[in-house]
């Protein structure tokens, strides 16, 4: 019995690690989407802030066929993503690194992101709420997004359906903050009414029902 229990937990584990490793690798393929419609919102020669999220990431990956960028961001990952993007100028915040990401924050981190003036911010959310806004998880990443929304001209939210319709602990900003939202499936029309009132561009790559 207690054979016949083991090979049970571990098929239970095994099946549960495969069912991990496909749901990433969905999120993965919509995170991609994202962020190849957000590469063609951005021109060479322009000043960006990126944030330290997964898709700002991916965004970082399809940008690098531009000239002569100048990017900030707290994000290592991103840093050496693109530090060999030739003539382009890359910047990192500096400030606490956090635990839980290989990334900084802190007032160091947000000092240094207002001391700038940028063209575009790309940032992503825990969550989104028409109600309460964009939202993230962690109180210190959410203040650093907001630093960067400020000490931009424009800010582009970079998002997969799954936030959509959900609240995280700290507040980023509300939607009328934003210039333009990107997202892999069209949301319902609930949203296209919320962004036109704030006039935000909503993009997105496919319909609901669509594959």
């Amino acid at each position: 019995k207690l054979d016949i229990f083991i090979v049970k937990k571990v098929s239970m584990l095994m099946f549960a690690a495969l069912i991990g490793k496909y749901a990433k690798g969905v999120r993965e393929k919509d995170i991609l989407i994202v962020a190849r419609i957000s590469a063609t919102l951005i021109e060479d020669g322009e000043y960006l802030m990126m944030d330290e999220s997964s898709t700002s990431f991916f965004v970082a990956g399809e940008l690098k066929n531009r000239k002569d960028l100048t990017v900030i961001t707290n994000s290592m990952e991103i840093v050496n993503e693109i530090a060999a993007c030739p003539g382009w100028t890359v910047l990192c915040t500096g400030g606490q690194k956090r635990i839980s990401a290989p990334s900084f924050a802190g007032h160091q981190a947000e000092d240094m992101v207002r001391s700038y003036h940028v063209d575009k911010t790309i940032i992503s959310c825990g969550a989104l709420d028409i109600e309460a806004g964009f939202t993230d998880r962690h109180e210190d990443t959410a203040l650093i997004k907001r630093a960067m929304m400020a000490s931009a001209r424009q800010v582009i939210l970079v998002v997969d359906h799954a936030k959509f319709d959900r609240v995280a602990f700290a507040t980023i900003g509300d939607l009328s903050r934003l210039t333009c939202i990107v997202t892999d499936v069209k949301p319902d029309a609930r949203w296209q009414e919320a962004c036109d009132k704030y006039g935000v561009k909503l993009l997105y790559a496919r319909g609901r029902n669509e594959e």
